[in-house]
């Protein structure tokens, strides 16, 4: 992505009028996320990223760090990578309780700050570059003598997903069974003369194979195509129930937009959040527990665990704060 190259479009910052500018083969879309007043924001979908462009006043910290973990659980929760962008305006060189806040929020949503260098004239990092699931090739800076701020760019990677890749699966539509009419073919079957045989194992294989045939009359075996899915190994059973039940709190949140929904949706996010933090933890720490003792097998875990896959795509961006 480059934003300083043409054509794009102009997208509304909860009242500001912010440029962003895009290659028209890019498929970004704008969510509508709530209202904040200690900062302004604009969250982009860029196929499987989520990009937060934020700007954070001076001395405007009233509610600024619940405000922008609120926006985070939202944006995080879409489980995709996640770049976030902006002016926050808090010297994170060096040591304020400020800093100390905004890095924790960062650190509780696994976001990596990337800017070491001075991004103002006067000498202070205040624009950063933050990600999770992105891997940061390189940042540079220059002094565009349009603004105390400098431009910054930078090139980052995603890992390309085969959506060409597809996988048959069968199914059987059980649902739409008429339940009378298959107990009638149960009860106009020779299900009971199975009964009469001598060998277990053979009455056994004759009742699966006439309930077999029953069911296939009523609900046949029908088969489709689906793209296939790549589920993290430490994605667990009990991850699993959890974003279903996040995505069953933000459908009624979306349905009814009560505040006691949206308030039961948040706190489950943090819950589904620290839940994904402590399995990729585990997961990881077991993995590299398991290779302690083997150098090489050690050094190709870490290896594998820091560095973006050969396949990623690369990526351009150039932001100017």
């Amino acid at each position: 992505m480059d934003i300083s190259s043409c054509p794009g479009q102009d997208c509304m910052v909860k009242g500001v009028v912010s440029p962003v500018i895009y290659h028209d083969d890019l498929r970004i879309t704008q969510l509508d996320f709530h209202d904040t007043d200690t900062f302004e924001y604009m969250v982009l979908k860029a196929d499987s990223l989520t990009i937060i462009l934020l700007c954070h006043p001076p001395k405007a910290f009233s509610n600024f760090f619940s405000q922008l973990s609120e926006l985070l659980s939202l944006a995080c929760s879409m489980s995709s990578p996640v770049l976030l962008l902006g002016d926050f305006n808090i010297h994170v060189d060096v040591v304020f309780s400020n800093t100390t806040q905004l890095l924790s929020v960062f650190d509780c949503f696994n976001l990596s700050q990337h800017v070491n260098f001075p991004t103002h004239s006067h000498g202070h990092i205040l624009d950063l570059i933050c990600t999770s699931g992105v891997g940061i090739c390189s940042i540079s800076s220059s002094d565009t003598g349009i603004s105390d701020h400098k431009l910054i760019d930078f090139h980052f990677s995603l890992p390309i997903h085969d959506k060409s890749v597809k996988t048959v699966i069968s199914y059987r539509n059980c649902n739409n069974v008429d339940v009378t009419s298959f107990c009638s073919s149960i009860a106009s079957s020779n299900l009971s003369d199975v009964f009469d045989l001598s060998s277990p194992s053979l009455i056994l294989s004759n009742f699966n194979s006439i309930l077999s045939d029953i069911l296939s009359v009523h609900a046949p075996v029908k088969t489709r195509t689906v793209p296939s899915t790549h589920t993290s190994p430490w994605f667990t059973p009990d991850l699993h129930i959890l974003k279903s039940s996040g995505q069953r709190l933000e459908r009624l949140y979306r349905k009814t937009g009560l505040t006691v929904h949206h308030q039961a949706f948040l706190e489950h996010l943090k819950s589904y959040k620290s839940a994904l933090h402590l399995a990729r933890s585990s997961f990881v720490s077991a993995m590299i527990n398991k290779a302690s003792n083997r150098p090489k097998a050690l050094f190709d875990t870490v290896n594998k665990l820091t560095k973006p896959p050969p396949n990623d795509i690369q990526l351009n961006s150039a932001t100017p704060f």
